[in-house]
C-alpha cells in the first residue's frame, strides 16, 4: 500500500476499521477462552492457570492474558456488551471497562473516553467497609506441582482479614526464627506458616 497517497480521511477510516476487526477477533478469542476454561484442560498442558496458558499459547503478556480471561468471564453477565464487541461497534478496551460496571451505570457511558470510563469503574468498585463485609471471607487455593514436590498457594482475603493473617504470621516468625539467622521476609513468612 502506498501510504503517502492516502488522505487524512482514508487513514482515519483505515484505523477505525482495523480496530473494529480487532474487536471482532477479540470477541471470538474470549468465547474460545471461556470454553477452554470450562474444559479445564489447561492443567493437563502443565499450566497453573488459564491466564498462564493464554499468555504462553497466544504469545501475549500476562497483563493482556489476565484482561482477556477476566473480561471473557464478565461478558457472560453482560451479553449486550459482548454483542457490541462482536460486531465491532466498540473496542476491546471499552468492552473491558463496560463489563465491569453495574447495569444501570453502563448506559451512561456514551461520550466517555476510555480514561473517563476507567475512572467511573474505579469509583464504582472502590471498597467501603460495607462492601468489604459483603464480599465474604475470601478464598485460598493450593495447587500441587505435577510431581507433588511443591505446592503453590494463592488467594484473596478482605482487607481486615488479610492484616490479621499477616500480623499473626509475622508474630509467629519472630517467635520461631533464631536471632542469629537472617532470612528474607518471604522466607520468614513461609517458615512461620509451616510452624503455625
Amino acid at each position: 500500500m502506498e501510504w503517502e497517497r492516502l488522505t487524512e480521511d482514508q487513514l482515519e477510516e483505515l484505523i477505525v476499521k482495523s480496530e473494529a476487526v480487532i474487536a471482532t477477533a477479540r470477541a471470538v478469542e474470549m468465547a474460545a477462552i471461556r470454553e477452554k476454561r470450562s474444559r479445564q484442560t489447561h492443567h493437563a498442558d502443565g499450566y497453573r492457570s488459564i491466564v498462564d496458558w493464554v499468555a504462553a499459547r497466544a504469545d501475549v503478556s500476562h497483563e493482556t492474558a489476565r484482561s482477556l480471561c477476566r473480561t471473557s468471564t464478565r461478558l457472560i453477565e453482560t451479553p449486550d456488551v459482548e454483542t457490541e464487541l462482536a460486531t465491532g461497534s466498540i473496542s476491546f478496551d471499552r468492552a473491558e471497562q463496560l463489563a465491569r460496571l453495574p447495569d444501570q451505570t453502563r448506559q451512561e457511558h456514551q461520550g466517555y473516553d476510555i480514561a473517563q470510563l476507567r475512572r467511573l469503574v474505579a469509583h464504582h468498585r472502590r471498597y467501603t467497609r460495607k462492601r468489604e463485609k459483603e464480599t465474604g471471607t475470601g478464598h485460598l487455593h493450593f495447587q500441587p506441582s505435577l510431581d507433588g514436590t511443591t505446592v503453590s498457594q494463592w488467594g484473596e482475603l478482605v482487607g481486615m482479614d488479610s492484616r490479621i493473617v499477616e500480623k499473626a504470621i509475622d508474630q509467629r516468625a519472630d517467635e520461631v526464627m533464631p536471632a542469629d539467622v537472617t532470612y528474607a521476609v518471604s522466607e520468614r513468612r513461609a517458615l512461620a506458616l509451616v510452624a503455625i
